[in-house]
């Protein structure tokens, strides 16, 4: 499965293949994903975009435990789309849900996720995991972005 995604990631035209990790889908896993994603754009992409790439890696690898059913082990990938100055990040679990927007209260406090993702990625969706199985989400951001 591993090789599979780790193929699939690397074989899509404009995208290269920057780190690959597997994390154990417990608590602390979106923290740990964000700071595996972070360390390993930090050389290329400016503060300010490691910022936002910390807070929407956050966002969706808690979806994915929180919603997707995310169980046993999360996938994580970072690409860099050479020719856009982008990064993109996803986050692949076995679960099978998709995203879905809800509309969260003032007082609520979660359901905006989605809302941020919208707000700060250039683009973002979901698609089904390379074998057909599982949810994979990703997004992506101008790496040089300056705040």
């Amino acid at each position: 499965m591993d090789e599979e995604f780790q193929r699939t990631r690397t074989s899509r035209a404009g995208l290269e293949l920057v780190g690959f990790a597997r994390l154990r889908a417990d608590e602390l896993m979106p923290g740990r994903a964000r700071k595996w994603a972070a360390g390993v754009s930090k050389t290329w992409a400016t503060e300010a975009a490691l910022d936002t790439l910390r807070l929407l890696t956050s966002e969706v690898a808690t979806n994915a435990l929180q919603h997707g059913g995310a169980r046993g082990i999360v996938r994580v990938a970072v690409l860099r789309r050479e020719g856009e100055g982008r990064v993109r990040v996803e986050v692949y679990d076995e679960g099978g849900g998709v995203p879905c927007r809800r509309v969260a209260r003032e007082d609520d406090e979660d359901g905006r996720g989605l809302f941020l993702l919208d707000v700060l990625a250039h683009s973002w969706g979901h698609d089904p995991g390379p074998d057909g199985r599982g949810t994979l989400v990703w997004f992506e951001i101008d790496a040089k972005a300056d705040g």
